[in-house]
């Protein structure tokens, strides 16, 4: 079993109070690529944010729980996540390798998020490039035929 580097940056987020407070500004939901990720980066980030403190895991259950937007499904998963999390919480890493490796992380996700995106940019413009074309030799093929019936 491999060990994901989103898990050792989630775990350490829910039970390592110095790392949170040195990584969390500068982690984003969408550097997540899992969908469950991102589910428990956002409350582990709400709860800090509103009560200014590390959530436990019965409130982060519970948070969860309350969610409306959640399926059974992602509720499940996202429950196992956080019970595994837990079970593992006595092993703490290194505070500086974490800070380290999580930045390196987030600075990976920020360029291959901007990538993306730019992609996903230049695809728009290549088919609205290609819709203008079409369009244009449609009206050349529509007028020609016009001038053909006059």
């Amino acid at each position: 079993m491999t060990i994901r580097l989103e898990d050792t940056i989630l775990k350490n987020l829910i039970y390592f109070e110095e790392y949170t407070r040195k990584a969390i500004p500068y982690i984003k939901s969408d550097y997540f690529s899992d969908n469950i990720d991102k589910i428990l980066f956002d409350n582990i980030k709400n709860f800090l944010s509103k009560y200014n403190s590390l959530p436990s895991k019965e409130s982060l259950l519970i948070e969860l729980g309350e969610d409306s937007k959640l399926t059974e499904e992602q509720f499940q998963s996202v429950s196992k996540k956080i019970s595994q999390y837990y079970f593992e919480k006595d092993d703490k890493p290194e505070l500086e390798w974490v800070v380290d490796t999580t930045e390196k992380f987030c600075q990976d996700r920020a360029i291959y998020n901007a990538v993306l995106e730019s992609i996903q940019i230049k695809i728009i413009k290549i088919k609205e490039q290609f819709l203008l074309y079409y369009l244009k030799h449609c009206l050349f093929v529509l007028i020609r035929m016009l001038v053909m019936i006059i």
